[in-house]
């Protein structure tokens, strides 16, 4: 269809749909249509990450990328500038050698060269505040109470930092005076712990750039956590900031053009710097890819940046591309993105990495939305996600086979874009009837579940930004989860909460499957009765196999343990550590999760539980 007949027929639709439908329109000849809206409902998807015996599978569901008119500027490679990413929080850390300096040089006087010397960083939580100040000497109490919201007691507000002047003479100071001896930091109660772990994640933007500082007394300290590990995870999560498109100049850098230094931390002595690196590193992954726009990270893009990843720890990656798809048997990432655009072809990026004993394989599937009505602008978090968990654990050096499966696609409007009424095949035969086109990212996870279950893992699970429901269940802060297994769920639950990486549990109702029931196909694409996130669920579990138990002579059927994750992916509102924007949401607790699983060499059989059961419900 031509441009303009195209956009004609899309003003058409706009007018039926009133006010549901996108408020604008626009098109010229060779450039793709715009829909200027908001998308309701989950626009990508991401599928499964899972363990086989002694093995791990990982899906995200795909993510769908818009084709958009070449740029009037050139981005940096995108690839390059998402790992690059990974390690940027090492220019907010000093050396430990630096200590020396920083502890025992005292104050930062006036006249000396700013940076020059560490400036002590102390950490007070709210329930050790009254033992703190009764130690300080009398013109810290009175410089307190004068600076206090409430000047009565003196007492901070919580999240806020003072930097306590080096008194003349005082307990603090020297005989000079003058300068700056310490900052404490007034945290919540209980100050940092594993449940509070973002504690000293406002402190890297927050305190003044020029100096360095150095955690004081943290190990055995009496009024802060002894966890120099954690303490080093809270610094680090603060210093991310998505800076790829800002314009850079001599006189944002500082004088002469260069960089403006950054608050700086000593490493706390201690800290595994390699856990760090796995953590903050993985996170910053997801978050740069996330908020990158989808003319910078299409399908090819996230290719380029799956094999950056592998290059990182050795690991081994092939690809499929295009008409290769329907050779290899996945129809279904195949007709969801065969419209794109050349050099945007649907593809399945298949990863490994890790030992023959345990393996973890995840599938990632990408899609990348543009059909009506509306096109989303950035990469799905949820294929992100499964590439940011690859990343944690081969840097963690789980002992494991990790596969990675990433349908990538793009579902663009074309004259060759399926349509609300097929009916297409998935790599099992199975069949389903198009119901809407835009919930294909549950029709590309469900190639990927499928293969990702071919060999029998012990565990899979699968992350997606999904739907819409979902969010209206448990809102943006947290993942929604439903499992096959209640005490897996349970667990992942459990840990995501004391980590504060907080998921909660689903039922997985099976009275619901009536709603996936088609006249035409085995299956709907979306459910007909409401309760969306739960019919997506059951629409996924339809894709794993049932197997026979060996020598069971009343040929029960063992389902194998699966966890589907449902997420926002994105923070509406910043927070300490987590900055407005894309982010990893359960990665941490998923994580824990998987290392557990991996540990014991799979889930263990749920007492008292039917091989099949999780959750309540029969389908009628």
């Amino acid at each position: 269809m031509p441009t303009r007949a195209f956009v004609s027929t899309a003003a058409a639709l706009l007018h039926s749909h009133g006010d549901s439908a996108p408020k604008s329109v626009t098109g010229r000849p060779g450039y793709p249509i715009k829909w200027l809206a908001t998308r309701q409902g989950g626009a990508t998807e991401k599928r499964i990450f899972g363990l086989g015996r002694g093995a791990v599978r990982m899906m995200s569901t795909p993510c769908l990328m818009t084709s958009t008119p070449d740029s009037n500027f050139k981005y940096p490679p995108a690839a390059a500038s998402a790992i690059e990413k990974t390690n940027s929080y090492l220019a907010s850390f000093a050396d430990e050698d630096e200590e020396s300096t920083a502890v025992n040089e005292g104050s930062l006087r006036g006249g000396e060269e700013e940076g020059a010397r560490g400036v002590p960083l102390e950490v007070v939580s709210k329930d050790k505040f009254e033992a703190w100040l009764a130690e300080q000497s009398p013109q810290t109490r009175a410089f307190l109470a004068f600076k206090a919201e409430d000047g009565a007691t003196a007492k901070p507000r919580e999240g806020s930092w003072e930097a306590i002047p080096a008194w003349e003479g005082g307990k603090e100071g020297g005989k000079e005076g003058g300068g700056v001896e310490k900052v404490v930091v007034f945290t919540k109660k209980g100050g940092l712990t594993a449940a509070e772990p973002f504690a000293l994640s406002s402190l890297p933007h927050a305190l003044p750039p020029a100096f360095t500082y150095v955690l004081k007394d943290f190990q055995g300290g009496a009024h802060i956590a002894a966890d120099p590990t954690l303490a080093a995870f809270s610094w680090a999560m603060g210093t991310y900031k998505m800076d790829r498109y800002k314009q850079q100049s001599a006189t944002k850098e500082g004088e002469e053009g260069k960089p403006k230094r950054k608050a700086r931390l000593v490493w706390p002595k201690g800290a595994d710097k390699k856990e760090i690196r796995a953590k903050v590193g993985a996170t910053f992954l997801v978050r740069d890819l996330v908020n990158m726009p989808t003319e910078c990270m299409g399908p090819p893009q996230l290719q380029a940046t799956a094999e950056k990843v592998a290059a990182l720890f050795n690991a081994k990656i092939t690809t499929i591309v295009g008409d290769d798809l329907l050779k290899e048997n996945y129809p279904m990432i195949h007709t969801v993105g065969r419209a794109a655009d050349t050099g945007r072809e649907p593809r399945l990026i298949d990863m490994t990495w890790g030992n023959e004993d345990r393996s973890i394989w995840m599938t990632n599937p990408t899609r990348f939305d543009g059909c009506i009505p509306s096109l989303p602008p950035s990469l799905p978090p949820s294929l992100t996600q499964v590439l940011g968990l690859a990343f944690q654990i081969m840097a963690s050096d789980v002992p494991v086979r990790l596969r990675v499966l990433i349908p990538a696609v793009e579902n663009s409007v074309d004259a060759r874009a399926y349509r609300n009424g097929d009916i297409i095949q998935a790599r099992s035969g199975k069949t389903s009837e198009i119901m809407t086109t835009d919930a294909e990212g549950r029709l590309v996870l469900a190639d990927a579940l499928v293969e990702a279950d071919s060999e029998d893992p012990d565990l899979i699970v699968d992350c997606a930004t999904l739907t819409g429901a979902a969010r209206v269940a448990v809102g943006t802060e947290m993942s929604a989860i439903w499992s096959n297994k209640e005490g897996l769920g349970r667990r992942l639950q459990e840990i995501s909460w004391a980590i504060n990486d907080p998921c909660w549990m689903m039922p997985l109702y099976r009275g619901y499957r009536k709603h996936l029931k088609s006249n035409l196909a085995d299956l709907r694409n979306t459910g007909n009765g409401g309760s969306g996130s739960i019919t997506a669920a059951l629409y996924l579990e339809e894709f794993l196999q049932k197997r026979s138990s060996p020598g069971n002579s009343l040929q029960k059927h063992k389902a194998t343990p699966w966890i589907h994750m449902d997420f926002m992916g994105s923070n509406n509102g910043g927070r300490p550590g987590r900055p407005e924007g894309g982010d990893a949401q359960g990665m941490r607790a998923l994580f824990e999760v998987v290392k557990e699983v991996g540990e014991k060499g799979g889930w263990p059989k749920e007492e008292g539980k039917e091989d099949e059961e999780g959750t309540e419900g029969k389908e009628e």
